[in-house]
């Protein structure tokens, strides 16, 4: 029995949006004088077989992990999030597992400000691997004034501020050996990957770049958007207790302990979202008022000259 329409026809009814089911989305276009659209497409890695496992809330939360992978990529360019589309291949559809996944993933478009515009189910027997075989892409549409594109005009002095990760996010679970863990332990690296569209997009006339910490840590990331010349000085607030756990080999893979510098290269260690704010707005007023809507925001230091890029103190 073919159960992709059955699926098809719960996402219909929950986004309540004429676009699923058609051949694509059509997307209307409106407000914008000289758009930029801005495209990402990811997926959520290894994270998926700590969700397979744990089955239920895991499975929605890998669903809102697969969308803030997404968004947080096209916030870092000033882009608003407008459409999202899913692709999910199974070797052989489970329904009740699956409307759990597309839970997860409206919910996270709920959270981003955009749709669900629909995607694609693929149901593929002759895969080679076991029958709960699935994997999970995502795609995100979203648009920006070419004129407030980011990132722009980073330069010394500028500030540099970083939002709390909700946790490991969806990096890094190919180095943890979870299996031995406790259940308290494993639904705290499940924890979905916090969607920072709202925040960012509320402060982002104060911004001059942003940076969403996922694989490569703070070094990789951060430099992304870092101009020859200058370097991103940035000073790392205290590990939390999940960090202090992996940098102390409770979570180490294959016996190989981690160290601090391969942590800062694999995992955001706490920071999900770094914010380079102008010298000449009030870093002060910005940092208060993401704390205000409920951010935890640190300080992690400046932009000056330098060759590297970026430099991280512990």
């Amino acid at each position: 029995m073919n159960k992709a329409p059955e699926l098809i026809k719960y996402i219909k009814e929950k986004t309540n949006n004429d676009n699923i089911g058609k051949f694509c989305a059509l997307i209307d276009i409106n407000g914008y004088k000289n758009p930029v659209a801005a495209l990402s497409t990811d997926g959520v890695g290894s994270k998926l077989h700590l969700a397979k496992y744990l089955g239920g809330q895991a499975l929605v939360n890998i669903g809102i992990d697969l969308v803030a992978m997404c968004v947080n990529d096209i916030i870092c360019h000033g882009a608003t999030p407008i459409s999202f589309l899913d692709y999910y291949v199974t070797k052989d559809l489970n329904l009740k597992e699956s409307k759990y996944i597309i839970d997860g993933i409206i919910q996270g478009c709920e959270l981003s400000g955009c749709r669900l515009e629909g995607g694609e189910i693929a149901e593929i027997p002759t895969l080679h691997t076991d029958d709960g075989f699935f994997d999970l892409a995502g795609f995100c549409f979203g648009l920006v004034e070419k004129e407030n594109v980011k990132p722009k005009n980073i330069e010394e002095g500028d500030y540099i501020i970083g939002l709390k990760s909700s946790g490991i996010h969806c990096n890094g679970f190919t180095q943890l050996d979870w299996y031995d863990l406790e259940d308290s332990e494993l639904w705290e690296l499940i924890t979905p990957t916090k969607i920072y569209a709202d925040s960012c997009l509320s402060v982002m006339e104060d911004l001059n770049g942003l940076a969403h910490i996922t694989g490569g840590g703070i070094y990789e990331n951060v430099a992304r958007v870092i101009p020859d010349g200058l370097c991103a000085d940035v000073i790392l607030p205290t590990l939390s207790s999940l960090y202090t756990k992996i940098y102390l080999g409770e979570f180490d893979y294959n016996d190989r302990d981690l160290s601090y510098y391969d942590m800062l290269n694999i995992f955001n260690c706490g920071i999900g979202m770094v914010l380079i704010v102008s010298k000449y707005s009030d870093v002060n007023f910005v940092i208060k008022y993401l704390t205000v809507i409920e951010e935890d925001v640190s300080y992690l230091g400046t932009i000056k000259e330098g060759n590297e890029k970026v430099v991280v103190k512990i």
